[in-house]
């Protein structure tokens, strides 16, 4: 196994080289940050071999990678290939992105800030009314639908297979496919949006 991650990682040479010099390089490490529990012993693990392992095993890392380049990312493309069924829209995403099981995921947000955590099946979409804002370190779980012009506010859980088509304030977690809110600022409630 450790062979074939060898041989896998020397076609990454090119990759790592840019990752290296890009502008982006601050912002693609706090990406591996945010990737390092999917890593054994990722805790005591350089950016370094992090990269090499994300690039080498999640496709998934590969789209946030190459959504942080410019294009040069269409050339490196053809070496290592991304997953298919994820689409990052949007270049104004922050530091700190993780995607679980992107699996058929489209990200077209208008900003996304830092730290926050996307699952399988979403859809972060636009209407005619225009993209969705998230905050800072927001969750969206399995199959969640955010879409048009709304505001995720910051520390905000999205239930798996909510929709969402309003405002959410900050500190809350919302479920349902009319989603409401169940927690605010650490308490119980049920709240309409």
């Amino acid at each position: 196994m450790k062979i074939l991650f060898i041989l896998r990682s020397v076609f990454l040479i090119p990759h790592f080289i840019v990752f290296k010099c890009c502008k982006k390089h601050d912002v693609l490490c706090k990406d591996l940050d945010s990737w390092r529990r999917l890593c054994p012993n990722g805790n005591n693990r350089s950016h370094t071999y992090l990269f090499f392992y994300m690039m080498c095993h999640f496709k998934e890392f590969r789209n946030l990678f190459y959504l942080r380049l410019g294009k040069i990312k269409y050339l490196l493309r053809i070496f290592c290939r991304p997953l298919d069924s994820l689409y990052l829209i949007s270049r104004n995403v922050g530091p700190g992105l993780f995607i679980q099981h992107g699996f058929s995921t489209i990200l077209g947000v208008e900003s996304m800030g830092s730290n926050c955590w996307i699952n399988q099946q979403v859809t972060v979409g636009h209407t005619e009314k225009g993209r969705p804002k998230i905050g800072n370190n927001v969750k969206i779980m399995t199959g969640a639908k955010v879409l048009g012009n709304v505001t995720i506010g910051d520390n905000v859980t999205i239930g798996a297979g909510a929709v969402i088509v309003k405002d959410v304030p900050p500190n809350c977690v919302v479920v349902g496919s009319k989603a409401y809110i169940v927690k605010r600022d650490g308490k119980k409630v049920r709240e309409e949006l």
